[in-house]
């Protein structure tokens, strides 16, 4: 029986640098993931594109590349004339841990059918991120053999999020910060100082709340949704 006391229990910065001792490839992930998120309309956010390492790369649309005969595929660089077959889903089909762009799944079902096999994953998609995906891009694809769908962990994982961070359209990674930036502009929206909302926010506040908004007036700190932009500085008659 394996005694647990004769463990030491591990900081959580110690469990992380022993994680990069056993794989170090992890570090090269964890990297990529936390160069900041990179926010995209209906789908959220995606991953960013043209990274190159070692491990990860990918292409301008931010899809990861997988390999078939020795070359390199994926969403952004299409094969010409030739079929394509898509696996989906989220971190495991992206290959969250395999050493190079040739150990992903998407790269090892090229070996074994001799075709193409694209990545088309997305780390931390639920599922429907995924099906959005599939839609956004779907238009770049004239022949499509197979679809294999490896999905379903980050869903079920998702469900464990607190009820205060459940929408309408379900759970989701990044909930906690969409929510909360968002409401960020909802903030933002009650200083405004030459707008309609202005006048019937006007009714609802007090002495003080009339005189903070004097003071912002002053200070120059209008919202810039009420800056009105033109093209009075464009010079619109073209070079000589």
């Amino acid at each position: 029986m394996l005694d647990t006391n004769t463990f030491k229990p591990l900081t959580h910065d110690e469990a992380v640098q022993e994680v990069y001792r056993l794989t170090p490839q992890i570090r090269e992930y964890d990297e990529f993931m936390y160069l900041g998120v990179r926010w995209l309309p209906y789908t959220m956010f995606f991953h960013h594109g043209n990274y190159r390492s070692t491990v990860i790369n990918t292409d301008s649309l931010g899809f990861r590349y997988s390999t078939s005969q020795g070359k390199l595929y994926s969403v952004g660089d299409l094969p010409v004339d030739r079929p394509i077959n898509l696996l989906v889903g989220g971190s495991t089909a992206l290959g969250t841990g395999a050493t190079t762009d040739g150990g992903t799944i998407a790269s090892r079902l090229s070996v074994h059918t001799n075709e193409i096999w694209l990545n088309f994953s997305g780390r931390g998609y639920n599922a429907v991120q995924e099906v959005l995906l599939f839609l956004m891009h779907q238009h770049r694809f004239s022949h499509i053999n197979n679809v294999v769908v490896l999905s379903g962990i980050n869903t079920l994982t998702l469900e464990g999020i607190p009820d205060s961070l459940s929408t309408d359209h379900g759970r989701y990674y990044y909930s906690f910060e969409y929510a909360h930036y968002m409401e960020k502009y909802n903030e933002d929206l009650k200083r405004r100082q030459n707008t309609y909302a202005s006048d019937l926010d006007g009714r609802q506040k007090g002495m003080i709340g009339k005189y903070a908004d004097f003071i912002r007036s002053k200070l120059g700190k209008d919202n810039p949704a009420d800056v009105v932009i033109s093209d009075d500085d464009t010079n619109t008659e073209g070079s000589s």
